[in-house]
């Protein structure tokens, strides 16, 4: 794809791969990743059609990304992320793309909201996350879990790790002092961290156990002031 093909993405954008964990599970930051990032923003703030989706666990608002865009990260970045992620070298199709605005105040978090999560046990699929937002927001981590060791959760693993967080979260009492995750505590492990930068995207798969550092003080529904990204979930399919 050549710049005149690109909408949105910036055709020379620069990428740096780096390796986190146990496992040097890799993670590509891409700096300067749309070629009209201040656009996107004022299109959603014009628009402001943010909805809260009762089966999202997102703590915030989802509004639908654009569908060129989602299709220019399949088709612009195909061969690199089969080399980075050394996935087949067949089709990547997304199957979610939608700004997000994190709004949920500490107090009506749901305990899964409150611990690093993983968007699938699939191991063929990447969350690619697009900061809309200046350096003042937290940025997205990365951990492990202290009991079991793990990094990313695939199939084999799951029945064993909800099990466990199951029973340490019922043990910590989650329920009782809700609050966002904090870098230290007693469950997780950091093990990595990219920072927000306007304009910049992080692409990880997606059953690496991540989670936005969130400031609660700087929570808004206000797409101009808030934490706005743009999340878009890839698949790499035969």
């Amino acid at each position: 794809m050549s710049e005149l093909d690109s909408q949105y993405l910036n055709t020379q954008a620069k990428s740096e791969i780096v390796y986190l964990g146990e496992h040097k599970t890799p993670v590509l930051v891409i700096d300067n990743f749309s070629r009209c990032a201040l656009k996107l923003k004022q299109d959603v703030i014009a628009h402001n059609q943010f909805k809260q989706t009762p089966s999202d666990y997102y703590p915030g608002l989802r509004m639908p990304g654009p569908k060129q865009y989602a299709e220019e990260i399949c088709s612009l970045y195909a061969q690199q992320l089969n080399q980075v992620f050394t996935m087949h070298t067949g089709l990547w199709q997304s199957n979610l793309c939608a700004y997000s605005l994190t709004t949920t105040q500490p107090e009506k978090l749901k305990p899964i909201q409150m611990l690093p999560h993983f968007d699938t046990a699939n191991d063929n699929q990447l969350a690619v996350v697009h900061y809309l937002c200046d350096e003042t927001f937290g940025g997205t981590a990365f951990f492990r879990h202290n009991s079991t060791g793990y990094e990313r959760i695939n199939k084999a693993q799951l029945n064993n790790y909800a099990t466990q967080l199951k029973q340490q979260a019922m043990a910590a009492r989650l329920h009782e002092k809700p609050g966002y995750l904090a870098e230290q505590n007693s469950l997780y492990q950091k093990i990595g961290q990219v920072d927000v930068v306007f304009n910049r995207a992080v692409v990880y798969p997606g059953n690496l156990l991540h989670s936005g550092l969130i400031k609660p003080a700087l929570l808004s529904d206000d797409p101009t002031t808030g934490r706005l990204t743009l999340n878009t979930f890839i698949v790499n399919t035969p």
